[in-house]
């Protein structure tokens, strides 16, 4: 056993006084001088030592209370509890079973019996509800809102090249018509064709429906499905002037798609001398589709000829 040298106090090992922090000493220290107060309360040997010597007051470390040793404490209270009221019902059931109770003892054993089934009721309850309060976890005050994910541009990206995964069109691989003019022979004996797919090629030649043409149509194909915008269109028979004058040109339209869309769509007639000038049609919105399929709603007659005549198409 240590003393403190300063203030006498009894303690345990260690080099400092818990109390004041004065050094610890093996031999019993004199009696206790006039003035000198001594501590009171048990002495804390684990604690650093505190005061002048440590070099001032240590904080005490907080502390941290547990639930677990107080729901612990009382499952096991309960239990006692539960255990006791068993062993004093077999008590009374084995005396009652020895000798024949009087009215009074009868009364005492229904008395005990009540209370050890309240008792035994109590205890159950309340380790029922310590228990469910341990392992039962309080839901949080505000759900947790599901993260907002945002595009990323990989994505964007590609649901981009998925909406233009059809190249844009730049011409037709083929034509075919439900009418078409027989080839012709002029006065100098050149024969003249006018198969649909002269639309194909920007030159002197074109396609000639045999008849007005009104509700006939031209189908241009494209190799494979493609983005179509619109078309751009030579109207008429424009190889010569007495030509585009002579033959009827369709003046109204409509275009069908393979994506089962349709748009009706109007052409200009020029004047002879501008008969070469190139019209742009632009549809509502870009089709996705494999082939257009012109059919003629409504023609400017020629002045000669009823067979109504387109010289070039191309898709954009």
């Amino acid at each position: 056993m240590k003393y403190c040298k300063n203030c006498h106090a009894e303690t345990g090992t260690g080099k400092f006084c818990p109390r004041c922090g004065g050094p610890l000493i093996d031999a019993q220290p004199p009696a206790n001088p006039a003035g000198v107060p001594q501590p009171q309360g048990p002495v804390n040997s684990g604690r650093a030592p505190q005061g002048p010597a440590s070099g001032g007051y240590v904080p005490q470390e907080p502390v941290i209370h547990n639930k677990k040793p107080a729901i612990i404490a009382v499952i096991i209270a309960a239990v006692i509890l539960i255990a006791s009221g068993v062993i004093i019902a077999v008590i009374l059931t084995s005396q009652s079973d020895s000798r024949p109770l009087s009215r009074t003892q009868a009364s005492e054993s229904t008395q005990a019996a009540a209370l050890t089934e309240a008792v035994t009721e109590k205890a159950t309850a309340a380790v029922t509800e310590k228990v469910t309060e341990a392992v039962t976890e309080k839901p949080s005050e505000k759900p947790s809102e599901a993260p907002t994910v945002e595009p990323t541009e990989a994505a964007t990206s590609a649901a981009h090249e998925e909406y233009e995964a059809a190249p844009a069109a730049e011409y037709f691989s083929d034509a075919s018509a439900t009418s078409t003019l027989g080839d012709q022979k002029d006065a100098s004996g050149v024969i003249h064709s006018y198969h649909p797919r002269n639309v194909l090629s920007d030159d002197d030649s074109c396609w000639s429906t045999s008849g007005s043409g009104v509700g006939e149509s031209i189908t241009l194909s494209l190799s494979g499905e493609q983005q179509v915008s619109g078309l751009t269109v030579v109207n008429g028979y424009a190889g010569t002037e007495k030509q585009y004058r002579e033959n009827s040109k369709p003046v109204q339209i409509k275009c069908a798609f393979s994506d089962g869309t349709t748009e009706t769509c109007e052409l200009s007639v020029y004047s002879s001398e501008n008969r070469y000038n190139k019209q742009t049609i632009t549809f509502s919105t870009p089709h996705d589709t494999d082939y257009v399929r012109i059919t003629i709603l409504s023609v400017k007659d020629g002045s000669e000829y009823q067979d109504t005549c387109i010289t070039y198409i191309k898709p954009f």
